[in-house]
């Protein structure tokens, strides 16, 4: 009965998963606009007419080409205050933000052959969060597997059907559950906070005298077991980025990039 009560809100917008793609698996509806609520913050947003966090209209051609997660969409700021719109300030190029909010490396590397590729970029920036990037290719791979197709986003965060029966029935409503009624969300909500518990003690850093950020090595480690080269999580990310760079790239050097890669991720 009083949404804006709980941490977060759960309004239609807060629930946008986007439409499905066929290749990137969603994006945002091209022309919309949308509201994202949470106990921190109020964010209205407008998106252009391919659905991303850019004033319209785009350029037919971009210096620069900024690929990501919700991180280079803007997550919680003005269209101004992203940053690929102050890169766009202090290089004074033409940038182009492809940030999806959610994504995975691989939709990373599907959004800009279908997007980032028309606009001719000089410069392709791929804004790689290893907090949950790792968690996103595992989870994006096992969407790709299920073969179910449809809305990647709906599939990952409401339920996971099967192409398949009961199963496919049974998860759908599970999905609409999840999504349209405020105890299920909460319930939710606390489930996750509980299955967060770190594994050792946060440590807060503090600037004189003036406690400014908490790290939580703990769970940081939780989010980053599988960023270790050799495992095959990290393989899929690898290889999101390797096709990427082939893609953008004019003079290559694959096991240069590779290696230079590798030894970023692991740092």
């Amino acid at each position: 009965m009083f949404p804006s009560l709980l941490p977060l809100a759960f309004s239609p917008a807060a629930n946008d998963r986007g439409i499905a793609h066929p290749l990137s698996g969603n994006v945002k509806a091209p022309d919309s606009a949308g509201v994202i609520r949470t106990s921190d913050f109020s964010q209205h947003y407008q998106l252009d007419e391919l659905g991303f966090h850019n004033k319209g209209p785009l350029p037919s051609q971009a210096d620069i080409v900024v690929i990501g997660d919700s991180l280079v969409f803007g997550y919680g700021v003005d269209i101004d205050q992203a940053w690929p719109q102050t890169l766009a300030r202090l290089s004074g190029k033409t940038v182009v933000n492809l940030g999806l909010i959610g994504a995975s490396p691989q939709q990373y590397l599907r959004i800009y052959q279908t997007f980032g590729r028309a606009f001719k970029p000089k410069i392709v920036v791929v804004g790689f969060f290893a907090s949950n990037d790792f968690w996103d290719a595992e989870q994006f791979e096992q969407w790709q597997r299920s073969g179910v197709g449809g809305n990647y986003l709906e599939w990952r965060d409401y339920g996971r059907p099967k192409a398949a029966d009961l199963e496919h029935f049974l998860a759908r409503m599970e999905y609409a559950a999840k999504k349209h009624l405020y105890l299920v969300q909460l319930l939710g909500i606390g489930v996750k906070a509980l299955s967060r518990h770190p594994a050792s003690a946060p440590e807060m850093l503090d600037w004189n005298g003036e406690e400014i950020i908490r790290l939580d090595a703990g769970y940081l480690e939780q989010l980053t077991a599988n960023a270790k080269p050799g495992n095959p999580v990290f393989t899929l990310v690898m290889d999101s980025l390797v096709q990427l760079h082939e893609g953008s790239a004019t003079v290559l050097d694959m096991d240069e990039i590779r290696q230079s890669l590798t030894n970023r991720l692991t740092r």
